[in-house]
This record gives structure tokens, sequence and C-alpha cells, in this order.
């Protein structure tokens, strides 16, 4: 059943039909509590789905920062550009090629500050183009919190068949952070 099919989401572009045959249904696909563990893993992710969308709130020990991985690929392999707001001011970043995973939402390094991320990939299981990117981070940090907006890509033409959610270093994610994987529109 989809998540959302009120008339207030179908006014955002979510209904069970856009009139051209394409629905644009957004499924949950599965959810995952972390365990005071490094990371989260979704496997197995369906092919029968336009996007992906991954959204959680994470509580952790010290996380400073996170990374999405595809398919197992731990390399330095993906490429973003950045654009943050920390309580001072807006920062236009630069562009970062060659890292190893598409870096995810600055957190407050505390167990009792949430970090809200969520994480889009256009066109996962399109075997002809690489795959695109898009997230959206913020938390409060007690001296006027962040907000990144992060795009970038993945130099690969694979389907997406399993995303990782690592927390930086030693960091883990507590018991109180939850990741959910959604399905965006039936192929």
């Amino acid at each position: 059943m989809p998540l959302l099919t009120t008339q207030s989401a179908k006014g955002y572009g979510f209904s069970n039909s856009t009139g051209t045959g394409l629905t644009t249904d957004f499924v949950a696909l599965s959810t995952v509590v972390g365990s005071n563990n490094n990371a989260v893993t979704f496997s197995s992710i369906p092919q029968g789905y336009t996007h992906l969308q991954m959204r959680c709130t994470y509580l952790g020990s010290s996380i400073v920062y996170n990374w999405a991985n595809v398919n197992g690929d731990f390399g330095a392999n993906y490429n973003f550009r950045q654009t943050y707001w920390d309580g001072a001011g807006i920062t236009l970043g630069a562009g970062y090629s060659g890292i190893t995973g598409m870096y995810g939402a600055n957190a407050a390094s505390s167990n009792t500050t949430p970090t809200n991320y969520i994480l889009d990939i256009n066109d996962y299981s399109n075997t002809s183009k690489y795959k695109n990117f898009a997230s959206f981070g913020v938390t409060n940090s007690g001296a006027g919190g962040y907000v990144y907006w992060r795009s970038g890509f993945y130099p690969s033409t694979s389907a997406i068949t399993s995303l990782t959610i690592s927390a930086d270093g030693t960091s883990t994610f507590t018991s109180d952070s939850i990741f959910t994987l959604y399905g965006i529109g039936v192929k």
C-alpha cells in the first residue's frame, strides 16, 4: 500500500497515477533500527521502482558525519558538491571527486541531538547511466545548527542493489536511530 495517498500528498506530486501510466507511489521498502553499530545496510533492493529515497533520524556516539555507499563499493569512486549553512552564514563548497562514499549529513557529536538526513538516488536500476545522488541534512549543534545540501554521482551504470549508511571512524548509531528506504514510482 502506498505510504502517501492523502489529498495533501497528491498536491506534492505523490499520487497513484500521473495519467501517463506511470504510478508515483512512495512505498516503504525496508526499515533498519540502529543498535550501537557503525553502519546499516539495505540489501537485496527490489528493482521495480524508478527512484530510491532513504530517510533517517539518527543519534550517535560522537558522529561527525556519515557516508552512503552502494553495492559494497567503499573505494574512492564518488563525487559531489555541497552548500551548507552553519549558523553564521551560507558557504558554497567546492566539488569533491575520488572520495570513498557519498558524503551524508554532518551531525552533532551527541547522543541527545538528532540529525535528520534524506538521500535521493535517481534512476537507481537504470543500467545505461551513472547514478545521481541528492541529499539534505539538518542538525542542531547547540550553536546554531547545520543545514546541508549535497549532490553528486557514482560513476557506474550497474543497478544499485544495496545501500550502506556508515558513521565516521569508530562512531556508532544508537538504538534510537531509524533508517527507512522508499521506492518511488513503479516502473
